[in-house]
């Protein structure tokens, strides 16, 4: 899961790519520093008002599988602007743009805590340093992958197909993570002790 959202991201990264994609929409110093401000925000605010409920979930697995889905769904749209920019006036693709940036946000953000709280439902403790630790290495193994075949594919192609490439190739990663990522079983809940009374 880890190895290929990492790779992914690499094709849509919002502190490099996401924005010198904008540059090539807007001179704008103020809506590309909103990039990486946006997403940030997205990914932190919804988090402050889900720990209540995440909390109290006696099931983790449906309600991240389906934060998960809802996270991944506005890159598909990325690939799509990308090769409308051609026909698109740029305050136009600039708006969407910026509203897909939000909703890019809020979908990781939503997914966030749930995530956590699954890798520490599902992961023992006995275990959890390990996990994070070669999770993480190789996770930003296939970071730098990924960053390698970016530098190649917006070098190697022309603009706006090499953005719409790229994309895609994070949209085809995402979902090989996600299908990982489903694959998560929530551990069964003990037994109540009520079960084990001997009744005469």
């Amino acid at each position: 899961d880890l190895m290929f959202f990492f790779l992914a991201d690499s094709f849509v990264s919002i502190n490099t790519i996401m924005p010198v994609f904008a540059a090539t929409l807007t001179d704008s110093p103020i809506i590309i520093g909103l990039i990486p401000a946006i997403a940030n925000a997205g990914w932190f605010l919804p988090q402050l008002f889900m720990a209540g409920y995440v909390g109290r979930l006696k099931r983790k697995v449906p309600f991240v599988v389906k934060m998960a889905v809802l996270e991944r769904l506005p890159y598909l749209l990325f690939p799509i602007l990308a090769l409308l920019i051609p026909s698109l006036s740029r305050s136009t693709a600039v708006t969407i743009l910026l509203i897909l940036m939000v909703a890019r946000g809020l979908g990781g953000g939503l997914t966030a805590l749930p995530w956590q709280e699954l890798m520490a439902t599902v992961i023992p403790i006995s275990h959890r340093s390990r996990f994070y630790g070669f999770s993480r290495v190789f996770a930003q193994s296939m970071g730098v992958l990924g960053s390698s075949i970016t530098a190649v594919v917006l070098s190697g192609l022309a603009y706006p197909t090499n953005y719409a490439v790229g994309f895609i190739i994070a949209v085809i990663a995402q979902w090989i993570s996600f299908y990982f990522f489903s694959k998560n079983r929530d551990p069964e809940p003990p037994a109540s002790p009520a079960q084990f009374v001997v009744r005469p």
